[in-house]
């Protein structure tokens, strides 16, 4: 063979080397997240919120404290699967201010308790009509208000009534619950059609995503900011230098580190719907799957609150974070790289 046809039989090899390796089909993975992950976790959330709404009714009609107790069980139902969607910030949840009136968290200036303070103070039944209780402020509209309402501090099934009806503070309960399922409604809705197709379809019509690596892009920095969202707000923050067990998330429902295994039971699903196909280095996807599971089961171990958690096991604690510091560098930098995905700047950046 002559020296021309050798350089030409490479060149060839060389071409389809760097297609094989950069022409990478998202279409299909970004639909099934689509399909599989978003849509799934959204209806989950709606069916959670119109329990929640039912069971808030058939309380403030009881008023006992076992119809506060079954109140408070889909509470954590509804959180439970806020907490494995909560990973999509991009999109409908941003319009509207939608996450934050889901959930206002953090508040790190106590807008949460002021609010509702003002609210049961004045008394407005009007305030409490949808129409204008959703253009209330956001620290009242979702979860994070629910949960000072139900688990302040020795409070009780009486404190929701008066005279044997519900008073304003029950009344206030039920505004909140028929607003959160209203927003998981529409949200639902959206990802299910309009979101969907624009998903589904980007190009030069397209004004949000030229391309199908775009949207890929997009639902992997959702995975990294996952992660650095659990690392730097739900573990650092409460857990530093200084032990401050009310800066964690959801400390009065003692779910703080419920919610992190969720979230990464959440960034796992989404990882592997979306990624996992497009993973070439086996060694590498081990590792990735290795990490998730790692980090999920250890989070499984922990069934007290953070502040009995970190008083009987710091040291377990401390582990913990350090899985889930590594699983956050191996997606942000190895998997993206392996990709050729530039992540860039996400959602809580200078936060």
């Amino acid at each position: 063979m002559n020296l021309r046809i050798k350089k030409t039989l490479w060149l060839l090899s060389l071409l389809i080397i760097s297609q094989s390796t950069v022409a990478l089909d998202w279409s299909e993975t970004n639909k099934a997240v689509t399909d599989d992950f978003a849509i799934p976790r959204f209806l989950q959330l709606l069916d959670s919120s119109k329990q929640l709404v039912i069971q808030t009714k058939t309380f403030c009609q009881k008023g006992d404290a076992e119809e506060f107790d079954k109140t408070r069980g889909e509470f954590h139902k509804t959180m439970d699967a806020w907490q494995q969607i909560q990973i999509l910030r991009t999109g409908p949840q941003e319009m509207f201010m939608r996450n934050f009136r889901l959930q206002m968290w953090p508040d790190r200036s106590n807008t949460g308790a002021k609010q509702i303070r003002k609210l049961l103070a004045n008394k407005d039944i009007d305030a409490l009509k949808p129409e204008v209780f959703k253009r209330s402020s956001t620290a009242v509209q979702g979860l994070s208000a629910i949960e000072r309402l139900i688990y302040s501090k020795d409070i009780t099934a009486t404190d929701f009534q008066e005279n044997g009806k519900a008073n304003y503070r029950c009344q206030l309960l039920q505004a909140i619950t028929v607003n959160i399922s209203s927003i998981s409604s529409n949200l639902l809705k959206e990802w299910s059609g309009n979101h969907k197709e624009i998903l589904a379809t980007p190009g030069e019509e397209n004004e949000m995503y030229d391309s199908h690596k775009e949207v890929a892009t997009l639902l992997l920095k959702e995975v990294a900011t996952e992660l650095q969202a659990v690392y730097d707000q739900k573990f650092k923050r409460p857990v530093n230098k200084r032990f401050r067990y009310k800066r964690a998330e959801s400390w009065r429902s003692e779910r703080s580190l419920r919610n992190i295994t969720l979230n990464l039971e959440s960034a796992e699903a989404l990882f592997k719907i979306g990624f996992v196909s497009h993973l070439k280095d086996e060694t590498l996807k081990e590792k990735a799957y290795k990490e998730f599971r790692e980090a999920i089961k250890t989070g499984k171990t922990f069934t007290q609150s953070l502040l009995k958690t970190h008083e009987e096991k710091p040291e377990e604690l401390a582990s913990w974070m350090k899985q889930v510091s590594q699983l956050k560098r191996t997606i942000t930098v190895d998997v993206a790289k392996e990709l050729d995905i530039a992540l860039g700047f996400n959602s809580l950046d200078g936060d």
